[in-house]
């Protein structure tokens, strides 16, 4: 197997809240060090360099480069670009690590932001877990707000433990259970955000 050179880039850094991160990856094979085409790259990011959450993937273009814009909420994190493409020809490869800061732009508590939630599965079995996802976006950027804390209700009232906060890119998932059949009303409400 052909071994691959990748690296990672991110501007500008730091970045004011709301203004897109833009991240970009190129792809090289190291024997001949021409670029690799048509490869697919997935970009992550961490905020503890243990846990990665995808956050695009797509195709290297005719260079072997890929650039993604990125709206996340304000903190630092780590960014990486990884190689799962041909790996009957070429190693799975991880970029180098580039830190990143985004700086708020206002404290979160006077934020306003749109709160969205889906179920899934949506109808639903009883005692069957259901995901309740969904990404708190700033109105005035519309970039995610990372960070907030997020709780589900059915029927109006607050469900024990299920709560959660919002990752770097405003996006959240918490599981509950329904345990008897029938029509429920989920909501989900955040404390720091006004929306």
């Amino acid at each position: 197997m052909r071994e691959t050179g990748r690296d990672a880039s991110v501007s500008p850094d730091p970045t004011l809240e709301g203004d897109p991160v833009r991240l970009g990856c190129w792809l090289l094979r190291l024997d001949t060090r021409g670029r690799l085409p048509g490869e697919l790259i997935i970009m992550e990011l961490s905020v503890d360099q243990v846990a990665w959450t995808e956050f695009a993937r797509g195709l290297t273009d005719s260079n072997g480069d890929l650039f993604v814009s990125v709206f996340p909420g304000p903190g630092t994190y780590l960014l990486r670009c990884r190689y799962e493409g041909r790996t009957d020809v070429f190693h799975p490869d991880v970029s180098n690590v580039t830190d990143h800061t985004v700086t708020p732009i206002q404290p979160p508590g006077d934020v306003m932001a749109t709160l969205t939630l889906a179920t899934s599965p949506n109808p639903s079995r009883p005692s069957e877990v259901v995901s309740c996802t969904g990404r708190i976006t700033r109105v005035d950027t519309g970039g995610g707000v990372a960070g907030a804390t997020v709780i589900i209700q059915v029927n109006g009232a607050d469900v024990p433990g299920a709560m959660g906060a919002t990752d770097p890119t405003g996006a959240y998932s918490i599981p509950i259970v329904f345990q008897l059949e029938g029509s429920y009303s989920v909501q989900a409400r955040s404390l720091e955000v006004l929306v």
